[in-house]
């Protein structure tokens, strides 16, 4: 039906009008709706917004008010005082236009603070994430000054209001509105030097690493919600959006020039400072806490139980992957800000700076490993090695590495394991097994915070944060502990020995691989200096781990000493170890030599250490130290060399230039020091030979002085001067002290190990001498007691190599003493006596 009259209609052009009209009634009724529920809306929001506004601001609009409210209800009971005084504010004073002044002045200063941030966001801060700028306009100081500014700018226009309305002006108005004028003023002075620095980006990171500190707080046990994942989570998240900034701000740092200097070293010290304390309050988290990130490791299907395998090849399934805790996500982030800032100052060649940070992860590495984290320190310790290494490649292209920045780099990389051993055994004394038994025996398992008091290890930690939830059960069912303490003192001591094991293996093994190939990728180069640096520092490092044996033993014993289970304890054994140590110790000796070699052709700038001197002292010691133990073949390899190395030293330091007589003579002594360690050397060498029969290694130290001699002619004479110059000096020569040690180590040695017989030397009962048992002379001079016979190593040299070879009245010592000639002929008298009188008693 309606059908039928529309097609009967719409054959009439008033229908269409009609419909038409309808439509747009309709279009306007719904237009006016729409635009007055836009209206709503805005005014909603504008509401929404005032009453923000006004949330955000109550404390700024509630207290002025309050302060006017209470200034002019004070008026009335106080105006006889006030007038007593001569406190009185008449009507026709500049009140309203001291008022009026110095609240413009506040609505100014809010101006151009403003005026300045948006300058600086325009100018430095566009490139910057969105989480800088908005720290930005959120700076904590202007943010507080310009509260501060709001409060005062509304008291001011109350106390104007007041006076407009006719009330009476309380006069205490005046010095109140004049102190905080004084004092926005001041403080505008003081945020405008801040808003100046806010121009070096890396100033905002103060307010970052406060957030971080505080979040960190925040999810430590005994504060509110630490135990809700949820908690847990976002405050982790709320870090992860502040690295950002963090890694911007670094970006920002390496690319600008102006910022890569002391800026960026300013930025790497709050770095710095943070992880110093975050490495000690981050072990007071829990281990399972979601602060920590997490991530998804696959097990291995052939590593993996069978039932498992078996379950997940029946349903068609892959292995469930296990969560795993990154517990160095945060120092993995901050970490790289450290190493660009070393990066960039090297790339640049500003070595003072490069120095300065490489004090920071110095002082960072100390931390962690006094922490007992050896393998994170030996991380960061080898990623700060590539960086300065591939710095080292770049420059050693183009120049030698004869240069002070370099070595001095070298160096201190290079010394980063042994702050990192000394900073460990240093923090071995705070979680020893005293320690550890002083904290099981104050049972406060139920406090939330307990088992954080002490620094312990990752492992420890997680076995303490086990136990405490079975105990805190176990008070909970039985309302005391069950579990002994002897058992907990056990488990914890048994994780720390493993710790330790842990940390001492990674010393003696990766530290040692660490330095073989930094050595022996600098000897590859030819770069000797540098080696010379490693290879110094190197034998440091074992030195002084091998000096703190006793230490590292003691320690091991305290934790032993709780041991109550032999099957689930290491039997580790520590002397394994410096058996390691010195085996290092021993092929370091032999590097020196092929360093020593290297260095040869290089003379030495005053800029660089004495390589060559400290090289040749450290060969002769291991000459020495070969001699003593008997050790042919290591005697045989290294003498030659040292020999020839003795003499290049000579030469070197007799080469200098002096003016004055004295001190060419000062010169001639020193640089004769060097041969005469030699000859002293040399004579020992040929009494310990005599003295253990070894006719083969006299004959080679012999071999080698022909050798020398027959090559010049002058030779033998310049030896006989440089001996008897040395000799023409009165008083003690240089090195004296430390040929004096030789000197009572081989008669020591010589007077321990051979026998003594006391004869009669005539009929009287009292005249007896002690005679040496030992076949040759000299031996049994040199054992003798140092009162009756004392001579040194150079008397044997100059009787058994020099004085064979005098063959003219020019050619004489002078120093007479020096020949032992008739003092061999006297003991060999004394000794065919004992032998007589033996076989007559036979």
């Amino acid at each position: 039906m309606i059908i039928e009259l529309k097609q009967k209609f719409s054959q009439y052009k008033l229908f269409w009008k009609i419909q038409r009209l309808y439509k747009l009634i309709k279009f306007e009724i719904a237009k006016g709706y729409y635009l007055l529920k836009e209206f709503a809306v805005k005014i909603s929001s504008m509401l929404a917004f005032i009453f923000n506004m006004f949330k955000n601001s109550l404390p700024y609009f509630v207290l002025p008010i309050s302060i006017a409210l209470l200034t002019q209800s004070l008026e009335a009971p106080l105006r006889p005082w006030f007038v007593n005084n001569g406190w009185i504010v008449l009507k026709d004073t500049d009140y309203s236009t001291l008022v009026a002044t110095v609240t413009s002045i506040s609505g100014l200063f809010i101006g151009l603070y403003y005026t300045a941030i948006t300058s600086i966001s325009g100018a430095i801060y566009t490139k910057l994430p969105q989480s800088l700028r908005q720290l930005l306009f959120n700076e904590s100081i202007g943010k507080n000054y310009l509260r501060y500014l709001v409060f005062f700018t509304f008291l001011g226009i109350l106390f104007l209001t007041q006076y407009v309305l006719g009330y009476r002006v309380n006069p205490i108005n005046v010095p109140i509105i004049t102190v905080l004028a004084g004092f926005a003023v001041f403080a505008f002075y003081q945020l405008g030097v801040r808003v100046l620095s806010l121009f070096e980006p890396t100033e905002l990171s103060t307010e970052i690493f406060k957030n971080i500190h505080k979040s960190v707080k925040n999810v430590i046990p005994g504060n509110n919600n630490w135990k809700v994942p949820e908690f847990q989570k976002h405050e982790q998240s709320k870090v992860q959006s502040w690295l950002e900034s963090i890694d911007a701000l670094a970006t920002l740092s390496s690319s600008e020039r102006h910022l890569s200097g002391k800026v960026f070293l300013k930025f790497v010290d709050q770095i710095t400072r943070f992880l110093c304390w975050y490495e000690f309050n981050k072990d007071k988290v829990p281990r399972n806490s979601e602060w920590f990130e997490s991530k998804l490791e696959h097990p291995d299907w052939y590593k993996s139980n069978d039932s498992v395998t078996n379950r997940a090849f029946q349903f068609g399934q892959i292995l469930q992957p296990k969560i795993v805790r990154d517990y160095r996500w945060l120092e993995n982030e901050l970490s790289k800000v450290l190493l660009t800032c070393l990066k960039t100052n090297l790339n640049s060649k500003n070595y003072d700076f490069a120095h300065g940070t490489l004090n920071y992860i110095k002082l960072y590495v100390e931390v962690i490993s006094k922490k007992g984290d050896i393998a994170w320190s030996l991380k960061v310790i080898e990623k700060t090695a590539s960086i300065a290494t591939t710095h080292i490649n770049l420059v050693c292209k183009k120049d030698t590495d004869q240069n002070e920045n370099l070595t001095r780099l070298c160096d201190e990389i290079a010394g980063l394991p042994i702050n990192s051993f000394l900073a460990f055994r240093q923090g071995l004394e705070l979680r020893d097994g005293l320690k550890i038994s002083d904290f099981v025996k104050k049972k406060e398992w139920r406090r939330s915070n307990f088992i954080y008091e002490i620094p312990l290890s990752e492992n420890t930690i997680k076995k303490l944060e086990w136990l405490s939830e079975r105990l805190v059960f176990e008070y909970q069912i039985e309302n005391k502990y069950i579990t002994p303490d002897w058992y907990i003192l056990g488990e914890v001591s048994r994780e720390e020995e493993l710790s330790f094991i842990k940390n001492i293996n990674l010393f003696a093994n990766e530290v040692g691989k660490l330095y073989q190939s930094w050595v022996a990728n600098l000897i590859a180069a030819r770069r000797f200096w540098l080696a010379s640096t490693c290879i110094i520092r190197e034998k440091e490092f074992w030195s002084k781990f091998s000096y703190q044996r006793s230490e590292l033993s003691d320690y091991q014993s305290s934790l032993l000493a709780h041991k109550n289970n032999e099957a689930q304890w290491s039997n580790f054994e520590l002397d394994n170890i410096f058996d390691v140590v010195e085996k290092r110790l021993n092929t370091i000796q032999d590097i020196n030599e092929v360093v020593l070699k290297g260095l040869l052709p290089y003379s030495r700038p005053a800029s660089l250490p004495d390589y060559h001197g400290f090289l040749l002292h450290s060969l002769g010691e291991s000459v020495f130290e070969a001699l003593i133990n008997n050790d042919l073949g290591k005697v045989g390899k290294l003498y030659r060399t040292y020999v020839w190395v003795s003499f290049y030293k000579f030469s070197e330091l007799i080469s200098e230039k002096y003016k004055h007589t004295w001190q060419i003579e000062n010169q001639v002594r020193i640089a004769s020091a060097a041969l005469v360690d030699l000859f002293d050397l040399t004579g020992y060498a040929i009494v310990i030979s005599k003295f253990n029969k070894n006719k083969r290694l006299e004959l080679f130290i012999q071999s080698i002085w022909e050798q020398y001699f027959n090559q010049e002619q002058s030779r033998f004479s310049q030896v006989l001067s440089t001996v008897n110059y040395f000799d023409s000096f009165p008083g003690i020569g240089n090195r004296w002290d430390h040929r004096f040690n030789w000197k009572n180590t081989i008669n020591l040695k010589l007077s321990s190990e051979i026998d003594t017989k006391e004869i009669a030397m005539s009929k009287h009962y009292f005249d007896t001498e002690k005679v040496k048992l030992h076949d040759d002379p000299i031996v049994r001079l040199f054992a003798r007691n140092p009162r009756d016979f004392n001579r040194e190593g150079i008397d044997a040299f100059v009787t058994t190599i020099l004085i064979p070879k005098l063959s003219s009245e020019d050619e004489r010592l002078v120093n007479v003493r020096r020949d032992l000639r008739n003092d061999i002929l006297r003991e060999k008298e004394k000794y065919d006596k004992y032998i007589k009188s033996v076989s007559d008693a036979e």
